[in-house]
């Protein structure tokens, strides 16, 4: 006797399901990749831009110190230095430039130091963009950040 084959049966009818969802699996990996591609150029942006920030406050502390010094020396007025203050036009986000471009980035704005306390706000834009993905248009897009860093006196004057 011999085994005869039913055509009507459902026997295989499952492989494409296996298919669909295995292409679909797939396909959201590479999609989860392309996240986490642009987490990483967004995280170098924000380690750029804080290395930035703190090279411009930096800067601005030894300003502050070599000019207060200065004073001293001088018999002119400290106080303003101490306050951080009195300055006025400084090179601190040259450095601020520098560090950024140590670190894969471009300033885009460095702001400071124009309140109390004295702060320096920078952004910066990442060298490389986030890459070719399963997402359109990615090879375009670069990761952008933005730090402060505050200068805050470590002793004060009294009357």
């Amino acid at each position: 006797m011999t085994a005869r084959r039913d055509l009507r049966s459902d026997a295989g009818q499952a492989f494409p399901i296996y298919i669909t969802a295995v292409a679909g699996l797939l396909f959201l990996a590479l999609a989860l990749f392309a996240v986490g591609q642009a987490g990483a150029t967004r995280n170098g942006g924000q380690t750029a831009a804080d290395a930035a920030a703190l090279a411009a406050a930096q800067d601005y502390r030894d300003q502050l110190r070599k000019g207060f010094l200065e004073a001293i020396a001088n018999g002119g007025a400290w106080d303003d230095l101490l306050d951080g203050r009195g300055l006025g036009g400084t090179n601190a986000c040259d450095e601020a430039r520098w560090f950024a471009d140590q670190n894969g980035a471009d300033v885009t704005d460095c702001a400071g130091p124009d309140f109390l306390p004295t702060s320096f706000t920078v952004t910066v834009k990442t060298h490389k963009p986030v890459g070719k993905t399963v997402i359109p248009g990615t090879e375009r897009k670069y990761g952008e950040a933005t730090a402060k860093a505050v200068v805050t006196p470590r002793c004060t004057a009294e009357p």
